[in-house]
């Protein structure tokens, strides 16, 4: 007889473009994860559903004329799930023909990596973003600037 399969695994939860009256839902799910800055009206979200649960959500963000990855946020208890590397596949396509900023975590880096951004060099990059990055990172954040470019050849149409 075989062994019994008793490893952990999880379904993966399914991952959606946010709805229009989702908005307020999805700024929840980041203020309640801690995010320290509101989305802004002008923003594309995808969340990660477990069910009715919503796990996790990631943001295209418009904010002073540049376009802001938001995210991935995840629930406490579902983190180290693949769920915010689901969400960045999700976003992908909506990153193709935008630069994009993100503050991230520096542990999560490789993931960023993967999705092709880089760290931004010493005063690179949007003064509002520096300052935010220079502002949390007085209150103990590990975060750094990130930025994507555009893929080669993508159009914004």
């Amino acid at each position: 007889m075989p062994a019994a399969n008793h490893s952990t695994r999880h379904a993966a939860p399914a991952v959606r473009p946010m709805r229009a009256d989702e908005k307020t839902r999805v700024e929840r799910f980041f203020r309640e994860a801690g995010y320290p800055v509101p989305l802004g009206s002008d923003h594309v979200s995808w969340g990660a559903w477990e069910g009715e649960a919503l796990v996790g959500c990631i943001a295209l963000c418009i904010e002073g004329g540049v376009t802001i990855l938001r995210g991935p946020e995840i629930a406490y208890d579902r983190r180290r799930r693949g769920i915010g590397k689901a969400l960045m596949e999700a976003v992908r396509p909506g990153m193709a023909a935008r630069s994009c900023y993100c503050i991230a975590y520096t542990h999560l880096h490789r993931m960023y990596k993967e999705a092709g951004f880089r760290r931004c060099a010493e005063g690179e990059g949007p003064e509002f973003l520096r300052r935010r990055v220079r502002d949390l990172q007085a209150r103990k954040w590990d975060l750094a600037l990130l930025f994507r470019p555009a893929d080669e050849g993508a159009s914004n149409d």
